[in-house]
């Protein structure tokens, strides 16, 4: 399995189809205001206890081809680099349902290589979510479209805003463990009055519709 640190260059958006830019579960946000606003950018398609639950090969008749994997508190405890069982077991289960796994992390180079190659897995480090230029030329360089991969995150901020500018599939996942880094802390409580101003209503749906996937 080849672990890839590309030299990625801003993509042209024109060499997308303007179906490569919405995902099976997205509308059009432009016209959207207020509540619905925040929902489009910041509500995941679905909400799940973990990564392992999702039943990952349904998605082939949606037309997924690749599953991307936030590193940190989804794959695997915040600042490792070495995968465990319980990753490698996750992974080789996303590559035995016909998905190509791909890590993606704005963890530095080196400890995010480090942990891909332990996997092993293909890798996109220093993602910059969630800007989307280093992701969506990586699409590119694969001849996907955006629509055609799921992401799997624990952050409203990073994963899921990044999935939905790129007109991707998010699933959210709640975090491995409870312990995180000061920065990320405080992004938790902007994630909640985000909730609040989507509608918690809202959000109570997506975590039963992650528990009927």
């Amino acid at each position: 399995m080849k672990i890839a640190e590309r030299t990625i260059t801003m993509s042209d958006d024109s060499r997308m189809t303007a179906s490569s830019k919405t995902s099976h579960f997205s509308n059009n946000n432009a016209t959207l205001k207020g509540r619905a606003r925040v929902r489009a950018f910041f509500f995941p398609d679905a909400i799940v206890a973990s990564p392992d639950v999702i039943p990952y090969g349904k998605f082939r008749d949606k037309g997924i081809r690749a599953v991307f994997l936030d590193l940190d508190n989804t794959l695997a405890i915040d600042g490792s680099y070495q995968a465990d069982t319980y990753t490698k077991q996750l992974v080789a289960h996303i590559r035995e349902a016909g998905f190509t796994p791909v890590i993606v992390s704005n963890a530095e180079h080196e400890r995010a290589l480090a942990f891909a190659a332990s996997v092993p897995a293909e890798c996109i480090p220093k993602a910059k979510k969630p800007s989307t230029d280093i992701i969506r030329a990586y699409i590119m360089e694969n001849n996907w479209q955006p629509h055609e991969i799921l992401m799997v995150g624990d952050q409203l901020l990073t994963d899921v805003l990044c999935a939905r500018r790129l007109g991707m599939n998010i699933i959210l996942t709640k975090q491995r463990a409870k312990h995180e880094i000061i920065p990320i802390r405080l992004k938790r409580h902007i994630e909640k009055c985000l909730i609040l101003l989507g509608g918690y209503r809202h959000w109570k749906i997506l975590k039963e519709k992650g528990q009927t996937l």
